[in-house]
């Protein structure tokens, strides 16, 4: 009875809807992650100006000028939020990867579309499992005690670097969300539905 259930829920995973899916709503989740980030920067600088700068001034006088750091709280809860997409990149990326794995074990016959999804599966897989990696380092490295690595006043750029890295990541899952879709319309991959 588990094997069935187990079977049901991997040719689930394998199937180029669930992918396109997953990828969709860790898109959003993504965006809006970085916009809770850049709004508690944004309150951050408000509080430490006393006056209300654009989006665009507030980001670049924080990066250029090296405005005070975060306070601890909003440290926390801006960590938090980077970390959460770091581990959703990682786990998206492994899963991602493990595509190919799946195939074989719930005995898919593979044809040239299934290996063509497993071969953009894992490149693509590869990309979100190493910016997940950066980021999570990134944090890690604004988490150190101040005492171990001083990250006072850095930390503007290393959140900056964590921002760009989810965009890179977005681009990647808009990327392979676009050539998963691309596959139902070419002829020569249908030629077995899978």
């Amino acid at each position: 009875m588990n094997n069935k259930i187990l079977f049901f829920l991997m040719n689930g995973i394998i199937g180029r809807w669930f992918f396109i899916f997953l990828n969709a709503i860790t898109v959003f989740f993504s965006f809006y992650c970085v916009k809770y980030i850049v709004y508690s920067i944004m309150d951050h600088l408000e509080n430490s100006h006393k006056e209300t700068p654009s989006f665009l001034s507030s980001m670049l006088h924080q990066i250029m000028h090296n405005t005070p750091h975060i306070e601890a709280n909003g440290l926390d809860k801006v960590n938090i939020t980077i970390n959460s997409v770091g581990g959703v990149l990682i786990s998206l990326g492994v899963l991602m990867e493990s595509r190919e794995t799946i195939v074989k074990m719930t005995k898919t016959k593979i044809t040239p579309l299934q290996e063509h999804l497993n071969a953009v599966s894992e490149y693509c897989g590869m990309g979100l499992l190493l910016i997940g990696l950066f980021i999570e380092i990134f944090t890690v490295i604004i988490e150190v005690p101040n005492d171990l690595i001083n990250t006072v006043g850095i930390e503007n750029y290393l959140y900056s670097a964590c921002v760009f890295f989810i965009a890179l990541a977005a681009i990647i899952e808009i990327a392979f969300i676009k050539e998963f879709i691309k596959t139902y319309f070419n002829k020569s991959l249908n030629n077995n539905i899978d």
